[in-house]
């Protein structure tokens, strides 16, 4: 894995939460927290950066659509391939 699919698949996350593309700003603030995060693995530091982004919109697992899975699936699986290296 490189940094850019785990960086993609974490931006994907966030736009399909807000249902609006990432601006370069907001990819350098999701990065900022992402990289600021205490969390002990890449798929927590990635899942508390976008709490951090976007509080307010991050469903329960339940409420999760078919496409949001597949984009959590995604993320965690380019995370855990960060964390292996």
């Amino acid at each position: 894995m490189n940094r850019d699919e785990f960086r993609t698949a974490l931006f994907e996350v966030v736009e399909c939460l807000t249902n609006h593309p990432l601006l370069e700003s907001g990819k350098k603030v999701l990065l900022h927290y992402f990289n600021e995060a205490k969390e002990r693995t890449s798929f927590e530091k990635a899942i508390w950066a976008i709490n951090k982004y976007y509080p307010e919109s991050f469903p329960e697992e339940s409420e999760w659509s078919k496409r949001f899975k597949r984009l959590m699936d995604r993320l965690q699986q380019e995370a855990d391939m960060w964390d292996s290296e």
